[in-house]
């Protein structure tokens, strides 16, 4: 049965990075493949919860099915997906507060979060700008805010009306 996990997440791994925000729809194929390798990304997350690398993998995956039902109009699914992801990224980077790639994952979370309230017209938009300025803000603050990311704190802190 390993084997068989590991080798059906083969194709989720492969497909990790192909995915951005808008689906093109040339990479469908690794959108499906994160849907359906989901399960096995949580059953393998499942059996070790304190293997962050998987944790992420799963928080990934979670944004990549988000991906798929935003770009076919199923929003609210597509916002479950990403509110299950922001909880896996709050929850690793609350463990490792010094660590700058979960920390930057909330961001990002934070980001898309604003992004979708933002399209839907929502006014939760402001609020998920504002999350997200202060995050990486408390980066910035603390040295661990990648040099390239200063574009990203002018932005939010536009967006964010501040």
């Amino acid at each position: 049965m390993a084997a068989a996990i590991i080798s059906a997440s083969a194709k989720w791994f492969a497909c990790s990075t192909t995915i951005a925000l808008v689906v093109p729809e040339r990479y469908l194929d690794c959108a499906t493949a994160a849907w359906v390798s989901s399960p096995i990304a949580q059953r393998l997350a499942a059996t070790d919860p304190g293997n962050a690398g998987w944790q992420r993998d799963l928080s990934v995956s979670f944004n990549k099915i988000g991906d798929v039902l935003s770009a076919q109009g199923d929003l609210p699914n597509a916002l479950k997906a990403f509110r299950d992801a922001l909880a896996i990224r709050e929850r690793l980077a609350d463990a490792d507060p010094g660590n700058a790639g979960w920390q930057r994952d909330v961001v990002l979370s934070y980001w898309r979060m604003a992004a979708m309230a933002e399209q839907n017209g929502s006014p939760e938009a402001q609020d998920w700008w504002r999350k997200a300025y202060e995050k990486l803000s408390s980066m910035k603050q603390r040295g661990i805010m990648l040099p390239t990311d200063e574009q990203y704190l002018v932005q939010l802190r536009q967006k964010a009306g501040l």
